[in-house]
């Protein structure tokens, strides 16, 4: 199948999300700066997805539809191969999309004027979902550390000790891997968070955008958030290295 790198679809008009906004905040940029605020593709849709469509709109009638047994197989399949744990088919939840899921989710699994915990710097839905919903924002700050010059982040664990023992605060939402820093927290990282969340003291709930990791080699737990009997709700999110509002194309 021959993939196509090189056109560059022209997005500017075309009600673009992330163009639409980065000239509304910045009308005079030239054509050479590419938003990076949303991760969608610069690329040409690949023709097998493309023809799939087709071919379903071919057949398909434009109704109400609800999920398949394909699309439950689908689900429970991909985090038995990618995580070595499978689900009960009842515990899938539908949902339009990440962020309506972390709205619905602060506001099922919390009480207004709960503590939620959020790791900032992080993808801005979280506070809103938050903030929108009558709950409050509790800081836990990634830290950062610079033994090699290079910045790496890292979870400060001392103080997610002391917010989740906070009888107030009642939900930690973590995102693995990291929008924006690019950490994809190991299984151990992932671990001792889910051990704070279930200890006797504590009242907080793990709730996770999270996603098959981006380099195949971090696990993402699943099966320990169940051992340990707390909540732990999942959501598909892919890894994104940057979240700066413009960078230049090559």
């Amino acid at each position: 199948m021959h993939y196509d790198f090189q056109t560059l679809p022209q997005r500017r008009g075309t009600g673009s999300a992330k163009w639409e906004l980065m000239y509304r905040d910045q009308p005079d940029l030239g054509p050479d700066v590419v938003p990076l605020s949303v991760a969608d593709m610069e690329f040409e849709n690949p023709p097998e997805v493309k023809q799939a469509l087709r071919d379903w709109l071919d057949g398909a009638v434009m109704g109400y539809t609800d999920p398949t047994d394909e699309f439950f197989s689908a689900c429970l399949g991909w985090q038995e191969r990618r995580h070595g744990w499978t689900p009960e088919r009842e515990w899938v939840v539908t949902s339009p999309g990440v962020v309506p899921a972390i709205f619905n989710a602060v506001r099922t699994l919390t009480s207004p004027g709960d503590g939620v915990i959020v790791q900032p710097p992080v993808y801005y839905p979280f506070f809103m979902a938050v903030e929108t919903s009558g709950r409050r924002i509790v800081r836990n700050p990634l830290v950062v550390d610079r033994a090699d010059g290079a910045p790496r982040y890292r979870m400060d664990f001392d103080d997610l000790e002391r917010k989740a023992a906070d009888p107030a605060n009642t939900m930690l939402v973590l995102c693995s891997p990291h929008n924006p820093v690019g950490r994809v927290w190991t299984r151990r990282e992932l671990e001792r968070v889910l051990e704070i969340c279930a200890r006797p003291s504590s009242r907080t709930r793990s709730t996770t955008t999270s996603s098959c990791p981006a380099s195949g080699t971090r696990p993402s737990c699943p099966s320990h958030a169940r051992q340990t009997g707390r909540a732990l709700w999942c959501a598909p999110r892919r890894a994104r290295r940057s979240t700066s509002p413009a960078a230049r194309r090559p």
